[in-house]
């Protein structure tokens, strides 16, 4: 998914890229976290990748270089991301 604020902020999150993974057996690894980075950087946006599980260390490692925001199912009703 690709969302854009209607009133632009000039803030980071303005324009991002969304992937979810709802995976209730297994935890995320670090190919989803490099896949939802580069589509976000092609589209130069932020990055956001939604699990509905966890992730393992090394993609939260990865997630942390590349700035890929990780957010629960939990998260999304929240009124802003979480940094």
């Amino acid at each position: 998914m690709i969302a854009r604020r209607n009133t632009l902020q000039n803030d980071p999150d303005d324009f991002i890229v969304v992937e979810c993974k709802d995976w209730q057996t297994r935890l995320v690894g670090s190919d989803p976290v490099k896949d939802i980075s580069h589509r976000a950087a092609l589209a130069r946006a932020m990055p956001v990748l939604v699990v509905a599980w966890g992730v393992t260390t090394p993609a939260w490692t990865l997630a942390q270089r590349l700035d890929v925001r990780i957010l629960t199912i939990s998260d999304l009703i929240k009124g802003s991301l979480p940094p």
